[in-house]
């Protein structure tokens, strides 16, 4: 007689895999910032227990292509495919997301960025949900037939950093903006700007500067840095060299680290309303 042996199976309930792909090379691990992000337990975010999140490789900022060098093979090895995957984080980075112009005039692509937004359009046919946060937001822009320059003015090239104020547009039931008010103050680092939203995209907040927040589809774009904490702004306000370049620009560091005072953690929620929005499918 043989003694029949096993393991209870009990049910287990779907994973909701994230695919968090961070392009801030030398920076905090993913797995940090995601925690940061959406927070790491139940008590923060329904059933955070049961979600994944990945990494794909990205190329280091020496690996970037410059105008000297006309080809690069940092590939950043992602998934083949998204489907098993209930929605994408794009992260900040100090990448550009349009094409560089090189020494003789020609515009280079690498083919990094290409991979990327070929893998972007794949995740939007297949409505995988997307957020994408400043390079993020800017890489979906153009990866949808958007655009995304330099920031110019009278000035030069300025750039956007510290605080900012904030307006919402429209899409006043937009699952991943609800609670937000209609006018906030947020965290900013950035020198290029989104100055064509893809055809058919909703532009759902602004500032003087130009795009903060655009959906198109079940994919977000943001322009503002909603993860950084207002004691991470305040020292960067302190720092010699950003504070002479934002004077040297017309910007008052000081008048702009006391509009930080206005700061409403609220703003965070949109990491929980992604989450809660990309768990549905999965419901």
């Amino acid at each position: 007689m043989v003694e029949e042996r096993g393991i209870e199976i009990k049910e287990v309930e779907p994973r909701a895999k994230i695919l968090f792909l961070n392009f801030s090379p030398g920076k905090e691990p993913h797995i940090r910032m995601a925690q940061e992000m959406f927070g790491s337990s139940e008590t923060s975010v329904d059933k955070f227990a049961q979600m994944a999140s990945l990494e794909a490789n990205v190329p280091t900022r020496e690996e970037e292509p410059d105008t000297l060098k006309r080809e690069s093979v940092a590939k950043l090895d992602l998934p083949e495919s998204v489907s098993g995957f209930k929605g994408i984080v794009i992260t900040g980075s100090p990448f550009a997301a349009y094409p560089r112009e090189t020494d003789d005039n020609r515009l280079f692509l690498a083919a990094w960025k290409n991979e990327l937004f070929t893998f972007i359009r794949a995740a939007v046919e297949k409505n995988v949900p997307i957020l994408g946060i400043c390079f993020g937001g800017q890489v979906l822009a153009e990866a949808l037939g958007g655009k995304v320059e330099k920031m110019k003015s009278s000035r030069g090239e300025p750039y956007e950093t510290g605080w900012a104020r904030i307006y919402r547009t429209g899409g006043t039931n937009d699952p991943v903006l609800q609670g937000i008010q209609g006018e906030f103050v947020a965290a900013e680092n950035h020198e290029d700007v989104i100055t064509r939203l893809p055809e058919g995209a909703i532009l759902l907040a602004d500032n003087e500067y130009g795009v903060q927040v655009f959906r198109y589809k079940k994919a977000w774009g943001f322009e503002f840095h909603p993860e950084r904490l207002p004691e991470t702004v305040g020292q960067q306000l302190k720092v010699k060299v950003r504070r002479e370049r934002m004077k040297g620009l017309g910007q008052d560091p000081d008048a702009n680290r006391k509009l930080g005072e206005e700061y409403d953690p609220n703003i965070r929620t949109i990491f929980r309303n992604f989450l809660h929005y990309a768990w549905k499918g999965v419901q």
